[in-house]
């Protein structure tokens, strides 16, 4: 890595090259990076620093909403930081990554640190770049999730063998409760997706046609019109008066659950310090009680604690790894 007499010009200079500006995070606003490469996003402060590459900890996330995810990454970053002076950190980054391709390349590169995502994403990365599942994160007090499917209480759909030949609104390629598992359901149950390049395209004989929605809102606008036959995300969203409006909802049933998978991981990159990793799974386990940290238990995802992945927690990842390879085929 680069040693402690380079300038941060010299830094931003070598970040440059991949498409990537990183700076220690402060608590201004995170500027956006026009013509990088990556298409990456990263939060500067108001004052420049010199940071070597060695003593920063860049925290890293997948998403088109830059503007929402960046603050609280942030905060997350802001708050490990002084927790790893003691194996050399000293400041952290928050680096947004527009699709799972970017981010990958940004771990094989070990230019993100700590990664979180939703589980059978972060298998991604764990087969494309090494990366290292570390701890799980608890949500809204939820450690797991599941995904529905859903239709029209009109619509002659009972099961997801009733699916052949009908349309189904999925989120996008990055989500495991909106994608992955509805995927995962289709192939155990015998079926053949195929995606759709628009809701109106024809469906192959003896096939299941799905096509993209970009947002849990729109899946249930279109089921609910009958833009599509059938949508699939997640059990909270089939709940939330926002992503599912209550005059959607009276016009649907679901009709299939899927069991409880691991919700969110937070991993560190492959080749991560040893040292620096140990810090980090004590850091991480003081999170619930750390007083510090009241706020961002709120502000941060709503993440109230993470624990090890260990026991039934090791089983359900392993559950996980087995969905996973049933849909690799597919993901590319």
């Amino acid at each position: 890595m680069w040693g402690a007499g380079l300038t941060r010009s010299a830094v931003v200079a070598a970040l440059v090259v991949v498409g990537i500006l990183l700076a220690p995070v402060g608590r201004a606003r995170a500027d956006s990076l026009p013509g990088t490469s990556s298409g990456a996003r990263s939060g500067v402060p108001p004052a420049a620093a010199t940071v070597p590459r060695r003593q920063l900890l860049v925290v890293g996330r997948v998403s088109r909403r830059a503007m929402v995810h960046q603050p609280r990454l942030e905060a997350l970053a802001d708050w490990l930081a002084p927790r790893l002076a003691h194996v050399g950190i000293r400041a952290g980054a928050a680096v947004i990554a527009r699709t799972p391709e970017d981010m990958i390349e940004l771990l094989r590169r070990g230019r993100v640190d700590v990664i979180s995502d939703s589980v059978l994403s972060l298998l991604r990365y764990e087969e494309k770049a090494g990366a290292q599942p570390l701890m799980l994160e608890w949500r809204n007090g939820q450690s797991h999730d599941q995904t529905v499917f859903f239709t029209a209480r009109t619509a002659q759909i009972f099961s997801l063998r009733d699916l052949v030949g009908r349309r189904v609104a999925l989120e996008d390629r990055s989500s495991t409760t909106g994608f992955m598992m509805p995927l995962s359901a289709m192939i155990a149950a015998g079926l053949k997706p195929v995606a759709l390049a628009t809701a109106e395209a024809p469906v192959s004989a003896g096939r299941v046609g799905y096509v993209f929605g970009h947002s849990e809102a729109n899946i249930s606008a279109w089921v609910a019109s009958g833009v599509v036959d059938v949508g699939a995300f997640s059990v909270r969203d089939w709940e939330n008066k926002r992503t599912n409006p209550v005059q959607y909802r009276e016009k649907m049933r679901l009709f299939y659950m899927s069991s409880p998978l691991l919700r969110s991981i937070l991993a560190v990159r492959s080749g991560l310090d040893g040292v620096l990793k140990a810090a980090l799974v004590q850091a991480l386990r003081d999170f619930a009680t750390d007083g510090e940290a009241e706020a961002m238990r709120a502000s941060y995802y709503r993440v109230s604690q993470f624990t090890p992945l260990t026991g039934r927690v090791a089983q359900d990842l392993e559950e996980a790894r087995r969905i996973y390879r049933r849909i690799r085929p597919l993901l590319d």
